[in-house]
């Protein structure tokens, strides 16, 4: 890669006049005075700047795999996975999340959790429902006990004056 200057001289007449990458992937800068002679060439660097994206793309890419169709094994090195890597899984649509031991997919997680919430929910419902069932039923049940109770006593009464009665027609038929 290379520039050059197409432009006029600064005001002390010196002027970048051209910048170059060489094969190390430094960068070189050649400073013109008005009349065209280098007035200096500055190796800025470069390698060691390209040296580091790359070293921040591999961390980077070691720990977002991006979309895959189904689980990685290893990263995309073809190295151990790390602790925390994510991907995409394109079959099923869910973001995986890698836990040092298996893959995780809190999507998919949460739906879960939300189902058996929605579930426990709808059991507790039903369990309040039929509490107050059973309340209304023993309500019923203390009703009829009472009533049986009162008849009882009725019964009793009517079978004493039914045996009175008997006595009195005893005693009638005797005389």
């Amino acid at each position: 890669m290379s520039l050059a200057r197409t432009g006029g001289q600064g005001t002390k007449g010196d002027s970048v006049t051209s910048v170059t990458m060489n094969e190390d992937g430094d960068l070189i800068v050649v400073i013109s005075n008005a009349n065209g002679d280098v007035v200096s060439t500055t190796n800025v660097g470069g390698s060691e700047y390209i040296s580091s994206l790359e070293t921040l793309y591999d961390s980077f890419d070691d720990r977002y795999l991006g979309t895959k169709t189904s689980a990685p094994t290893v990263d995309n090195d073809g190295d151990a996975l790390l602790t925390g890597a994510l991907y995409f899984d394109t079959t099923t649509n869910v973001l995986g999340v890698y836990n040092g031991t298996a893959w995780e997919y809190p999507v998919s997680e949460a739906q879960t959790a939300q189902t058996a919430a929605e579930t426990a929910q709808t059991a507790a419902e039903l369990a309040e429902t039929n509490a107050s069932t059973s309340e209304t039923n023993a309500a019923a049940s203390a009703t009829a006990a009472a009533t049986s109770e009162t008849n009882a006593g009725n019964y009793q009464v009517s079978a004493a004056a039914s045996e009175a009665n008997a006595a009195t027609s005893e005693t009638n038929a005797a005389t």
